[in-house]
């Protein structure tokens, strides 16, 4: 919030009732509200996905709030000092999906801030190029250069990639310079992989899909909400609504799911698939638009099969499983006399049965 509150809502209570929106304003189901930050705005915030009793949040510094002790008065911790984001304020925040003692995060000045939990310090932290003016050629110039370069002041968004610990997605909402970088820990001089021609402006907000970790949605300034295939940089599809969304998310649970919301607050879903092949009566999904000039053709993970088997000529079984990692296996069937005889017996009571 605004005055550095952060309250947490249990939903079940909130959905409780004829009116979901007189819940709201009453208060239904807020089960805590702490001014963890005070008198600076929230940011963003974010569970632990392997300790939800931890949730980080960023004002004008990092603060980490322990949950299992007391939900009313949590115990709140910094994740290290000193504050690497003194004087900016803090735009995202990102758990790493495989070392749970690891966090990042970002500010509107384009400083990238790497925490390790257990030694209760910063790990890494450098400034993303284009968050400086002159871009490349300030961030790697002289020491002179860089501290003399002009940094923009930018709504930087990271997170983590949910497949490789070290290597993180960079963007922000520069007109100028709509990329999004992907950078690695282990090579940090420059970006692994970028992508310049997704967005025509800012890009506000981006999600990396967690049920396939090859996608990732984007929304920018354009009023276009992307899915692009990070591995290939091609565009998979393009959603037919034409809001600026300040906030795109994949759902955890529902496969193909994704809740946007706009500056005014109004949240929409958007689904990766035409809304017949997800039963959900009573809703509508805004569906994307599959135009094969300007998509490149793709299946997700969660449509495509997890194993297999088809019978062929010579008593002969084909097999295949995700853990075999593309491998197929043929088995050859020993003929069962028994089962052969019974078969042909079963024809021939089915020839004696009168079709008329």
């Amino acid at each position: 919030m605004e005055d550095g509150a952060i309250t947490l809502w249990d939903p079940r209570k909130i959905l409780d009732g004829t009116s979901t929106m007189d819940n709201l304003k009453m208060g239904k189901g807020c089960v805590s509200a702490t001014k963890i930050h005070t008198g600076v705005p929230v940011g963003t915030i974010e569970f632990n996905p392997h300790k939800k009793n931890l949730l980080a949040s960023g004002g004008s510094e990092v603060l980490i709030q322990d949950l299992n002790a007391n939900l009313k008065t949590p115990n709140v911790f910094k994740p290290g000092v000193p504050n690497f984001h003194e004087g900016s304020r803090i735009t995202s925040i990102s758990w790493n999906r495989i070392v749970p003692h690891i966090l990042a995060s970002a500010s509107e000045n384009g400083k990238i801030v790497v925490w390790d939990l257990k030694v209760n310090k910063s790990i890494f932290t450098f400034t993303e190029p284009s968050s400086i003016s002159g871009g490349m050629d300030d961030y790697f110039g002289s020491g002179d250069d860089q501290q003399n370069a002009q940094v923009n002041m930018k709504e930087t968004q990271m997170m983590w990639n949910p497949e490789i610990p070290t290597q993180f997605v960079v963007a922000n909402d520069d007109d100028k310079n709509p990329s999004i970088n992907i950078w690695d820990l282990r090579n940090p001089d420059y970006p692994v992989a970028t992508f310049n021609d997704i967005h025509y402006s800012g890009i506000l907000s981006f999600s990396w899909c967690l049920s396939d970790p090859s996608l990732v949605v984007s929304s920018g300034k354009d009023s276009r909400t992307v899915v692009t295939n990070f591995k290939t940089g091609e565009q998979v599809l393009e959603f037919p609504t034409k809001t600026n969304f300040n906030k795109v998310k994949w759902s955890n649970y529902n496969h193909g799911k994704i809740c946007a919301m706009n500056d005014q607050g109004e949240s929409s879903v958007l689904s990766f698939e035409p809304e017949g092949l997800y039963s959900n009566p009573g809703r509508t999904f805004a569906t994307p638009n599959i135009s094969q000039s300007t998509n490149a053709p793709y299946m997700p993970k969660w449509v495509q099969p997890r194993c297999g088997a088809r019978f062929g000529f010579g008593n002969k079984l084909v097999t295949f499983n995700q853990k075999a990692k593309g491998l197929v296996h043929v088995h050859h069937c020993g003929t069962n006399a028994g089962l052969a005889n019974s078969v042909e017996e079963f024809d021939k009571q089915l020839d004696k049965i009168p079709m008329d």
